[in-house]
């Protein structure tokens, strides 16, 4: 059996909330659609809207001219990744297994065949598998597809205007944004609320809050509040659900979204119980996984920049040590001898 005749049974849309895909208007989706037979990127997507800093209506950059000259060097790759669809399928799953999840997200996007084959539920092992190649990576969120998950950890698209380079990543909104667009969408709870008086502050608690932006005190300043930015802070209190109020970041289409559902059942005593019973498990679930998703991102910060550390030295040391087999001696290259790399 091989690649042509392997029919994947689709995951369903409810277990994918999230990817990205861009729409017409400039905007980003981050509903997972992967059941469409469009040709659009096998990206995030969701019901929520993020809204893009500037023009709204801008249109994609014309990459033709970008492209001239290009031509001979695509066609020489053109078909080159269709033998992998005669690959048998266990010889083709152990190569996928082989890879890391980012590997396989650009890999999904090749082609409609390979989008309904990562797409699938029988497919999972080989999202399983490249995550474990990853030392340490905290195991795919319940509200996160595969594809979605590794999307927010190791793509730097923003979500919302498609820059492709997107510092501002907030594993608690499960969004990642450029400076601009982050100040447009995450707001403070009462700026929110500010219109819509007829919603009472606990709906707070019924989403996650920020976890890039929020309130806590420095230890020379206690009284004097500012955002986070680097993992050197000191809390003020606990990264929790119940903890959520007005002086906190929230992204403002999650608490349009939850208000508006708050509103429909908040006459309906039972409805209203479950719905906020249910709502604050799903937050508190999502924040503390939060907290590892940074805790490891840092930490693997932390291990790629020793990792550059010791290539360096090892690249000096092997540098040195090469003059000195040619006849070259420290005084000859003194500059470079006392440099410190």
């Amino acid at each position: 059996m091989t690649m042509h005749d392997h029919d994947p049974a689709v995951y369903d849309t409810a277990d994918c909330p999230t990817a990205v895909n861009r729409s017409g208007d400039g905007e980003f989706n981050h509903d997972y659609a992967v059941q469409s037979d469009s040709d659009e990127e096998f990206e995030p997507k969701s019901m929520l809207k993020p809204e893009a800093e500037g023009d709204r209506g801008h249109k994609r950059r014309n990459t033709t001219a970008a492209n001239k000259g290009k031509g001979a060097r695509k066609e020489r790759n053109i078909g080159k990744l269709a033998l992998l669809l005669n690959t048998p399928l266990d010889v083709f799953f152990e190569i996928i297994s082989r890879l890391e999840p980012l590997d396989i997200l650009h890999l999904s996007r090749v082609s409609k065949q390979f989008r309904s084959t990562f797409a699938s539920q029988n497919s999972r092992h080989i999202w399983v598998a490249a995550r474990e190649n990853i030392f340490g990576l905290p195991d795919c969120p319940q509200d996160l597809s595969e594809p979605q998950y590794a999307s927010l950890m190791f793509e730097h698209n923003c979500h919302a205007c498609g820059k492709s380079r997107a510092p501002m990543t907030d594993y608690s909104l499960r969004t990642r944004f450029c400076g601009p667009c982050f100040n447009k969408n995450v707001k403070k709870g009462s700026t929110i609320l500010g219109s819509r008086r007829k919603i009472p502050e606990h709906v707070l608690t019924l989403l996650p809050r920020s976890l890039l932006r929020k309130i806590h005190t420095h230890p020379q300043t206690p009284s004097e509040p500012f955002d986070l930015v680097d993992s050197n802070y000191v809390w003020s209190r606990s990264f929790e659900a119940k903890e959520n109020s007005r002086s906190d970041y929230f992204y403002v289409s999650k608490i349009r979204m939850v208000a508006k559902r708050w509103r429909e059942v908040r006459n309906d005593y039972a409805a209203l119980e479950t719905f906020e019973k249910q709502q604050l498990a799903n937050t508190s679930e999502i924040m503390n996984h939060a907290t590892l998703l940074h805790d490891w991102a840092e930490a693997s910060k932390r291990a790629k920049g020793d990792e550059d550390w010791r290539r360096s030295i090892n690249r000096e040391a092997s540098i040195k040590a090469n003059l000195l087999v040619l006849g070259y001696d420290p005084t000859s290259f003194q500059a470079l001898w006392t440099t410190d790399v």
